[in-house]
């Protein structure tokens, strides 16, 4: 990356930075539509600055615990952790990457990708999504550390949670309202929780 991409980032950064501030200044909470809030952690990231994002990541975590993030935040806050010293929190977070996007952890690991017939819960979670996830969020990771995401996505833990939730969302794509779709979906949840 060269001077002039780092001092746009750096740039970008700080104006989200500070759009949230004034935000939270102004309405005593954060009106982010647009979600700056998941560029934060991830534009550190993007500059080399490792304990800038865990700092970032934090704070998203303080200002919003019900959030339910987006694919590409995920993953980037899984490499912070790893980077850190912390894999099983940096392996929580790459597991909730691959539930938020089943397409994107191959993407990063460069694996081939086929559109599954299932239910997608929200637009984040459709191959296009991962398909069209800013580049260099992929590029940032070495290949020590793809290597290590690769064993925990082929390992047995990550593979039964995968196929289990696969086949939920399989049956959620025909299931009709009512109490047996409401059973899938929580158990759903309790896969990506």
């Amino acid at each position: 990356m060269t001077d002039e991409e780092k001092k746009k980032i750096r740039a970008r950064l700080r104006s989200y930075e500070r759009k949230l501030r004034k935000e939270k200044e102004k309405y005593g909470w954060y009106d982010d539509g647009a979600g700056k809030r998941y560029q934060i952690g991830p534009h550190y990231m993007l500059l080399d600055d490792n304990d800038g994002a865990l700092g970032a990541f934090q704070w998203f975590e303080k200002e919003f615990p019900d959030d339910v993030g987006v694919p590409d935040h995920f993953l980037c806050w899984s490499l912070a952790l790893y980077r850190a010293g912390n894999e099983i929190g940096a392996a929580k977070k790459l597991r909730q990457a691959m539930f938020s996007n089943l397409y994107l952890v191959p993407r990063l690991l460069g694996m081939p990708i086929a559109e599954l017939d299932i239910w997608h819960g929200s637009s984040d979670a459709e191959l296009s999504y991962a398909e069209h996830i800013h580049e260099p969020y992929l590029e940032i990771w070495t290949e020590e550390e793809k290597a290590w995401a690769q064993g925990l996505y082929e390992g047995p833990g990550f593979w039964s949670a995968r196929e289990r939730f696969i086949k939920i969302a399989r049956a959620l794509s025909t299931t009709r309202p009512g109490p047996e779709r409401s059973r899938l979906v929580e158990e759903l949840h309790k896969l990506e929780r």
